[in-house]
């Protein structure tokens, strides 16, 4: 069972990742690392493999509901962008973030699906992005699309 300082700090970088405020590879960051260690000795950093596989996807439902989905509602028009961890087993891991401005024209970044292909090419992505892009309504908003 994990502390409470733990679960807060494993929470708090998921939210920060959904939100779209940081990429996934922040967990590699010796810097990162450095200033949460300083502020408590007793955080475990997950690797990313733990973060992608195992924390994202049990607080997925939770911030969906609370953060996401409010604030892509607030969209009109979006430009997606993709965070991509490269691996050298045969599948990398990918966050698809939805960038736009709300209704009060403040910038919004929100990461909307964390997913594995085994291919980078446009087509592969096509597949897994588009089923996506019609969950959460974007389909028709879609103003470009980068890789990061």
């Amino acid at each position: 069972m994990l502390d409470m300082p733990q679960v807060n700090f494993l929470q708090n970088l998921v939210l920060l990742i959904a939100k779209g405020c940081i990429p996934l590879s922040l967990v590699e960051s010796q810097w990162v690392r450095r200033l949460v260690l300083m502020c408590d000795s007793r955080i475990n950093f997950p690797s990313r493999k733990q973060l992608v596989r195992e924390h994202i996807p049990a607080m997925f439902t939770k911030t969906m509901e609370q953060y996401v989905l409010p604030l892509v509602g607030k969209s009109a028009t979006v430009s997606v962008t993709f965070d991509l961890w490269m691996s050298r087993g045969t599948q990398d891991t990918f966050c698809m973030v939805v960038n736009f401005l709300d209704t009060d024209w403040v910038p919004r970044h929100v990461t909307v699906g964390v997913f594995r292909a085994q291919s980078t090419t446009g087509a592969a992505l096509a597949t897994i992005v588009e089923p996506l892009l019609k969950e959460f309504n974007l389909l028709d908003k879609v103003g470009c699309t980068s890789g990061v």
